[in-house]
């Protein structure tokens, strides 16, 4: 599919059940669901998304995107801002791999204060099971989320990729993280990650639940956060980071750095 606009629907814009298709240089705007993906809507499918825009849609449920027990999904050339979902705002739970190339996610909104993550979330479809994910130039930022972790939250396995990776400007107002939340991955390292003018207003802005990651050029600077201003480091074992700079942040209690 290569050149439509889809817009005023009811319903998820686009529904991919059980098939691997290639969508180019789509307008997805002004959808409404009552159920999951105002957007889009992924079942038991890969896909290749590219070139493409996806913007105030309205989901009074689970995510502008939403897929669920996917094979690889390749989302490149994105842009993805201004939607508005009850729960996470784009959630991918996959059984295969996740790419996402020179995406830019910003200013959606999430309304349910019982929910999380109105950014993005990542995830295996196994409960806490780590998957393949590919991250190179995806910016995460301007979200707020009533509850917990106001841009990401991300599991990866070892054969994971990360290279430029910027959340920017996130709030997250309940117990958790304001901008990255990385859990329970391992054996990774992740290049060029930049947490900045996020807040967590009961928690830290950037948590790391890992064992064996590198960080290498590691910015966290002008956060605001209860504690843990730079980087929380939690449940976490053989965490080196390199390169990093961690300044001008400000917490309520402990380690306006590194907690």
């Amino acid at each position: 599919v290569d050149g439509i606009n889809i817009s005023r629907r009811n319903g998820a814009g686009i529904f991919i059940d059980s098939s691997s298709p290639i969508l180019r240089n789509l307008t997805i705007y002004n959808n409404t669901s009552y159920g999951i993906g105002s957007a889009l809507k992924l079942l038991y499918s890969g896909a290749e998304i590219s070139n493409s825009i996806i913007e105030k849609n309205t989901c009074y449920g689970q995510g502008t995107i939403q897929s669920g027990f996917c094979r690889d999904l390749k989302l490149i050339n994105l842009t993805i801002r201004e939607n508005t979902a009850t729960g996470i705002g784009l959630f991918l739970q996959h059984e295969g791999s996740v790419t996402l190339e020179n995406v830019v996610i910003e200013d959606n909104f999430q309304t349910a204060t019982s929910s999380n993550y109105a950014g993005l979330y990542i995830k295996g479809a196994a409960a806490d099971k780590p998957i393949t994910v590919t991250l190179k130039n995806v910016y995460v930022k301007g979200h707020e989320s009533p509850s917990n972790a106001g841009a990401s939250f991300i599991f990866l396995s070892e054969a994971s990729s990360i290279d430029g990776l910027y959340c920017i400007g996130n709030t997250a107002t309940a117990a958790t993280t304001g901008g990255l939340h990385l859990s329970k991955s391992y054996n990774v390292t992740l290049n060029n990650i930049v947490v900045e003018d996020n807040k967590g207003i009961n928690g830290p802005v950037c948590m790391v639940e890992c064992e064996n990651i590198i960080l290498n050029h590691f910015t966290a600077k002008n956060n605001k956060a209860t504690k843990g201003g730079g980087i929380h480091l939690h449940k976490s074992s053989n965490i080196e980071i390199y390169n990093a700079e961690i300044t001008n942040n400000i917490v309520e209690k402990n380690g306006s750095a590194i907690y």
